[in-house]
């Protein structure tokens, strides 16, 4: 429905004139006329809340109101349903359930507790426990707070998202505002996981009449709390006797496990694969030879644990098979087969299936556990290497994809080589999560070459900030060609020619003929965008004039004489 619909319908139900609302308003009756026909294409967001105060608006109305004003699509109709499976046989935890089902319909729940314990599946226990009074939907988020925490922006665009805002833009106030908007008067459920303090999760909670339950490692002072400690002996030992479908003693394994849920489970798992151990033998080697992660990671083959090592690599959970395969270097099918080995070994889950492709979760214990063996193992060309595979792969799949920024993207694959990639999910995302580890590791071409295809979503703090820092990774003549190259994919013409004018200045002082060749043909390139012919035509002739000259130029003049009726 048009903003202007929406308008003259809220007007008309009140009983208002035209006349009357824009004396309510403040605003003047041509105004009130011109929206309601849809003679003013984007009204002033001052204009917008002064209608939705005088038409009484709160809520989802208001929420829906707003978002017409702004040209934002409406939020999607289903309810969402985003929360990790429940693990299988999960027991041992009826007293807190219910416990925590309570706390949570009275305000914000925080369960905190050691990794491994079982916080997440406890708080997904309680979202179908109270699925009745959470009719519209269940939203999940994890925060990353056990290593790199999302940023408030990041999180806030995943939740608005979650609910059917595909392109939320906006600083983080307004992003907040909107996403409490839409949450008002709804019978939401929503997860948010692996928190790292309050401050990163006060502006994410929802409207009243949600429920909301946050996990953490310490407590955040603030909502309601519950400590989760390990399962008591008699409720590990049901618990791997369930996994395990044996009936052994299973005491001693549990007390080397630390009544950890996670451990538990990656014991259960060594079982499965060792049928021929008794419980006692397993407990021995926990014993003696480590943690249940280590016995775990040793059984793997090395091309397995490569992998489970570089998915540390790009911070998203859960991940695509395909971007696991392209992390380790590997074909999409012999990655499918490694990732399934070390979901049978317990160090994944497998988190769902989207457009058919199989998603991977990791926990965080094994995560760090992960990232430690990386670093003792991996040396950095290896990383380098897994991202700039990565990158590649995500060029060629956003160039293919039907929601990419086509135009913007299709100069990066030609200029990487090969043909767009069939279409997978999960590429923006991706490419998000790569940026930070290509900083760290001072990739300026492929920060650069990422942050094009996450242009998609302009203003993105995590984008800029990773701009910025490839500024200073590269030479000063080289860094504004780029960044200029980045502008004009992203469709913004006129400040890439002033990015290629200052690139072709520092590139003449520092007498770098390349570099200055490079910046003139950009600049008739994005000339030739804007329309300015003329101004194409004599740069194009500078460069025509240099005996240097690639044979681009020779196709920049093909289209300045197509572009001037001359072809």
């Amino acid at each position: 429905m048009t903003f202007g619909a929406r308008l003259s319908g809220h007007r008309v139900r009140l009983g208002l004139t035209q006349e009357r609302l824009a004396e309510r308003a403040r605003l003047g009756v041509r105004t009130i006329r011109d929206l309601e026909h849809g003679r003013v294409a984007r009204p002033r967001p001052s204009s917008i809340a002064l209608l939705a105060d005088a038409l009484e608006l709160g809520g989802r109305e208001r929420g829906e109101f707003v978002a017409a004003g702004r040209g934002e699509p409406e939020a999607l109709a289903v309810a969402p349903d985003l929360l990790p499976d429940t693990p299988r046989h999960f027991t041992g935890r009826d007293a807190e359930l219910r416990a925590c089902a309570v706390l949570a319909r009275s305000g914000p729940l925080v369960i905190t507790g050691p990794g491994g314990v079982g916080k997440t599946a406890l708080a997904a226990g309680v979202a179908r426990a109270t699925a009745a009074e959470c009719p519209d939907g269940r939203v999940y988020l994890d925060l990353r707070g056990t290593t790199e925490p999302l940023s408030l922006a990041a999180a806030l665009r995943s939740l608005l998202a979650a609910l059917g805002v595909t392109t939320p833009s906006g600083d983080v106030g307004e992003l907040a505002g909107r996403w409490r908007e839409l949450t008002a008067g709804r019978g939401l459920y929503v997860l948010l996981d692996n928190a790292s303090s309050a401050a990163q999760v006060r502006p994410l909670l929802p409207s009243r009449g949600c429920l909301t339950v946050v996990t953490a490692r310490r407590p955040l002072g603030f909502g309601a709390e519950r400590r989760l400690g390990p399962l008591a002996p008699h409720a590990g030992a049901a618990l791997l006797r369930a996994l395990s479908g044996r009936d052994e003693d299973a005491t001693r394994i549990v007390t080397a496990c630390g009544g950890s849920p996670l451990s538990i489970r990656l014991a259960a798992a060594r079982l499965a694969d060792r049928p021929q151990w008794t419980m006692d033998e397993l407990a021995a080697r926990l014993e003696t030879e480590g943690t249940a992660l280590d016995l775990a990671y040793r059984s793997l083959t090395e091309p397995t644990a490569r992998l489970l090592r570089l998915l540390t690599v790009a911070e998203l959970d859960p991940a695509p098979c395909w971007l696991g395969a392209q992390l380790a270097g590997l074909s999409e099918v012999e990655g499918t087969v490694r990732l399934d080995e070390l979901a049978e070994a317990g160090l994944v889950d497998r988190g769902g299936y989207v457009e058919g492709m199989c998603l991977y979760r990791m926990h965080d214990v094994v995560r760090a556990f992960a990232l430690r063996r990386r670093m003792a193992t991996d040396r950095p060309g290896d990383v380098r290497d897994a991202v700039e595979r990565a990158s590649r792969a995500v060029v060629r799949i956003a160039a293919g994809a039907p929601d990419s920024p086509a135009e913007r993207i299709g100069p990066l694959w030609r200029r990487l080589g090969g043909e767009p990639a069939p279409g997978r999910p999960g590429w923006y995302e991706a490419a998000t999560a790569l940026l930070p580890t290509a900083v760290r590791l001072g990739l300026a071409e492929v920060v650069w070459r990422l942050a094009a295809v996450t242009a998609a979503r302009p203003g993105d703090a995590a984008t800029e900030h990773a701009l910025r820092v490839a500024d200073g990774l590269m030479p000063r003549a080289v860094a504004a060609v780029a960044r200029a190259a980045h502008l004009r994919d992203a469709g913004r013409g006129r400040e890439a020619v002033g990015w290629y004018a200052r690139s072709r200045v520092a590139a003449m002082r520092l007498g770098d003929h390349p570099a200055r060749l490079h910046a003139e043909l950009g600049m008739v390139e994005a000339l030739l965008a804007e329309g300015e012919v003329e101004h194409a035509t004599a740069g194009l002739s500078r460069v025509l004039a240099d005996p240097a000259v690639r044979v681009d130029a020779r196709v920049y003049e093909g289209a300045l004489r197509v572009a001037e009726g001359l072809g």
